[in-house]
């Protein structure tokens, strides 16, 4: 954030030289930049550029293109695209339960999303997925603008991942604001506690929040 023009050409040189190097995990970064200050590169045509990634079968060309789909608003005519993509590298690349579960979400697929999020608290107890993809997955449970939400199955996988991912405590609090029936003030307010005590913003922000309403 409050990056100049000239350090984002200076990442996108950067992120180029590691990708010609064959560094597999540059494609989604430099895909972001790309599409996120398009102003800054007016040469650059970016569907182009996923299309050859995605011809070459490098890794992680097929979730650029998600990230098209994403930025441009076509994502919900692409969801069977999508969901091919992420059930083949959902083994290699964790950002993909997230997809799933929004894919399986929108289209009101209960077995798959059970089988799912089974999977993804199994990985995550391996040690295979981070805990900021299981606080993703919970955050797309709770959006009501991703199918019908769930609040209850979010503040599971997050009580789950909350001792040793602080933040979700605070993600946790956000969830009884925006759904007060999944618990009372009291618990709202012992969640935020524990955010405060990491020293996370967040927590802190969102205590001001409550205190100004």
């Amino acid at each position: 954030p409050g990056s100049t023009p000239a350090e984002r050409q200076e990442a996108a040189e950067l992120l180029e030289t590691a990708s010609r190097a064959g560094e597999p995990g540059v494609l989604l970064p430099l895909t972001e930049l790309y599409l996120f200050y398009p102003q800054d590169f007016p040469a650059m045509n970016l569907s182009q550029r996923i299309h050859d990634w995605r011809q070459q079968g490098l890794p992680q060309a097929e979730l650029a293109q998600i990230l098209v789909y994403r930025s441009d608003g076509s994502y919900d005519q692409h969801l069977g695209e999508i969901e091919r993509i992420c059930q083949a590298g959902l083994a290699a690349n964790d950002v993909c339960y997230v997809e799933l579960a929004t894919v399986y979400q929108k289209q009101g697929r209960a077995e798959e999303l059970d089988a799912l999020l089974e999977q993804l608290m199994a990985d995550y107890r391996a040690g295979r997925v981070s805990p900021n993809r299981v606080d993703a997955v919970a955050q797309v449970l709770a959006d009501a603008e991703v199918g019908q939400p769930q609040p209850g199955r979010a503040q599971e996988l997050l009580e789950a991942i909350a001792p040793q991912h602080p933040a979700a405590w605070v993600s946790l609090a956000r969830l009884l604001y925006d759904y007060p029936q999944q618990g009372d003030s009291e618990t709202l307010l012992g969640y935020l506690d524990k955010g405060r005590d990491a020293a996370l913003p967040r927590a802190e922000l969102l205590l001001g929040r409550l205190y100004y309403e």
